[in-house]
Order: C-alpha cells, then sequence, then structure tokens
C-alpha cells in the first residue's frame, strides 16, 4: 500500500510544483499520501498498545468471572486451578493467539491498515484538496517526523498527542516539498502563503513533532525552532 501511493507521488506533486493544475486521480494520490502518514507516525504507536493492553485486561476479568479460565486449565492438564497463579495460566492458554499477533506487529499492522481506509474512506472521500506555495522565494516549509498534521487553529493545538484528531481539527495539512503544502479541506486549487502563514505552518510542524523537524540541506531553521519549540516540562 505504501509502495503504490509513494510511487505514485511523483507524478502529482511534480505538476503541483510547475504550478499546473492536477488530475482528479493525481489529487487522490496526494489525498491518499496524507492519509498513510497521518496513521503512519511515532505518536499512533501508544495509543494502539496502550488499547491493547485496556483491553487485555478487560477480556481477562471476563474470562476468570465466567469461568473460562478454569476451564481452558482443566482443558489443558487434566486438572481444575487451585489458585489464581494457575487460573491465569488459563487466561494466557486463550489469549496466546491474540498476544501473539501482538508481540509480532501484525495486530498493529492490521490496526493502522483500518485506520487507514477509515480516513481515507470516511473522511477525506468527501473533502477537498488545495496545495499551497510561499509566496516569497526566501520562504520554505520544514518537515516533522508527524507530517500529516490535524490543528485546531483556536488553541492552536496539533497533532493526535495534542488532542487534536480529525474530527476536531479545522486545518489538515502536510509538506509535500519544501515549496508546497497540501491542506486537506474545503479549498480547492493553488494559491500561494505569505510569510507569515508558512512562519505558521512551520511552527505546528515543530509543535506536532514527536522528536524530530527535517529541512532542505543547507536551510537553517535553528533561530526559528528555538522559539516554536515546547517548553520541557520538568
Amino acid at each position: 500500500l505504501w509502495g503504490v501511493v509513494e510511487n505514485d507521488l511523483n507524478r502529482a506533486v511534480d505538476p503541483a510544483l510547475a504550478g499546473t493544475a492536477l488530475s482528479p486521480a493525481q489529487l487522490d494520490t496526494v489525498k491518499e499520501c496524507v492519509a498513510l502518514h497521518y496513521i503512519r507516525n511515532p505518536q499512533i504507536v501508544k495509543p494502539h498498545h496502550d488499547g491493547f493492553a485496556t483491553a487485555r485486561q478487560q477480556q481477562t476479568d471476563r474470562l476468570i468471572g465466567l469461568g473460562l479460565a478454569d476451564q481452558a486449565y482443566y482443558d489443558q492438564h487434566a486438572l481444575w486451578p487451585a489458585g489464581p497463579q494457575a487460573r491465569q495460566e488459563g487466561v494466557g492458554l486463550l489469549q496466546a493467539r491474540m498476544a501473539g499477533y501482538q508481540s509480532s506487529g501484525g495486530l498493529f499492522r492490521l490496526s493502522i491498515q483500518r485506520l487507514f481506509e477509515t480516513v481515507r474512506d470516511d473522511w477525506f472521500d468527501r473533502m477537498n484538496l488545495e496545495l499551497v506555495v510561499p509566496a516569497s522565494s526566501s520562504k520554505e516549509f520544514l518537515v516533522g517526523d508527524v507530517p500529516a498534521l490535524t490543528v485546531n487553529t483556536v488553541t492552536k493545538a496539533a497533532g493526535i498527542r495534542n488532542g487534536v484528531a480529525i474530527g476536531n481539527a479545522d486545518l489538515i495539512f502536510m509538506p509535500m516539498a519544501p515549496r508546497l503544502v497540501a491542506i486537506v479541506g474545503t479549498g480547492t486549487g493553488l494559491r500561494t502563503a505569505s510569510g507569515a502563514e508558512v512562519d505558521e505552518f512551520n511552527r505546528y510542524q515543530v509543535t506536532g513533532a514527536s522528536q524530530f523537524v527535517y529541512c532542505r540541506p543547507g536551510a537553517d531553521f535553528s533561530n526559528e525552532i528555538a522559539i516554536w519549540r515546547p517548553p520541557v516540562l520538568p
């Protein structure tokens, strides 16, 4: 899936950089790329693992409460469990297959596949795509390790980690090149951005990043990043 989208990306980005209108297929390629990066980023991993741990504990309580853990232990050993340790072994027998999927990464793979399809089909399919380039030749876009960001422009919060999902975002964007940003929303076509708007896009990339932001070799954003970087909590 990643390869299919990425292999078509240059054919969509190059015309945009040249100021040429994109075909419907090219617009879909860019939207799919934004959707992929929205769901495939470091900040998605922790909620998945936390959610799995919570679900596993809830299932453990249910298996013990219904006596299913006792039955699994008996089926394995022809003995009824004599205490909580043996009962927990029965739980482990029942959860072994799912735990294996989780430890191998397979469950996460299925989870992000499903999330991608939801974002692409239930959200982005009914939204437009707007392409933005800086008005000034001296301005460029940064890109963070969470490049596709959902933003609440009222609170200035950016990204899932900061509590902004698609449903409560009024800006969804992703830098596609040093001088190109894609916005999934209500706008269409290609427009220019003022220096202040470019700075705002870059500030969101810095505050929404997990650990790193990147720029074109030779560009120097160190002063701006020092200003935009979120404070380190004790």
